[in-house]
């Protein structure tokens, strides 16, 4: 510096992106079979990739999967999920396994702002009222609620089902 007086430039640093925890509600009853595993195998890389993601099976009862997709190999990873479900390929349950997690699980995972995505076709075995419920207070929980319904990819898809008609206002 020439003058008594020196200037520093002072550099900052722009605010860390921290991105939000996802959770994750993927169904493996009998109508989403064909679906089941390639949901899974993009779960398990957005486990690998990401920090904080949590995952849960349901057919006709929630299982938390998060561990197990944690493994490095995605077979093995796919072979430890399918060994902790007893009811993989069974009935569908949403209602009740939404119930399960939102008594049990929502507290713990959905803070900090997460968003869930909730793979299901929506076709529901019980009755609706429990899953319009259900769907309504996962939705006041978290950020952002995104069902993936492989059934959209037909052209003329329309939601007759009971359990879709249910669960659209929430989504």
């Amino acid at each position: 510096c020439s003058s008594d007086l020196c200037m520093i430039k002072l550099e900052y640093r722009d605010r860390a992106q921290k991105s939000p925890p996802i959770v994750a509600i993927c169904d493996i009853s009998g109508s989403m079979a064909d679906y089941t595993r390639l949901f899974l195998h993009f779960l398990h890389t957005l486990t690998d990739k990401r920090k904080r993601v949590n995952t849960f099976l349901f057919g006709t009862r929630l299982t938390n999967v998060t561990r197990s997709l944690k493994s490095r190999d995605p077979d093995e990873a796919l072979e430890k999920c399918t060994e902790q479900v007893a009811d993989w390929s069974g009935g569908t349950r949403i209602g009740t396994s939404l119930h399960r997690f939102n008594r049990q699980w929502s507290r713990r995972v959905l803070g900090q702002g997460a968003t869930v995505l909730l793979f299901t076709d929506g076709l529901e075995r019980d009755g609706v009222e429990q899953l319009s419920f259900e769907a309504d207070r996962l939705h006041r929980s978290c950020r952002k609620l995104v069902w993936l319904n492989p059934l959209l990819r037909y052209d003329r898809f329309e939601p007759k089902a009971s359990g879709i008609r249910a669960m659209l206002p929430h989504v």
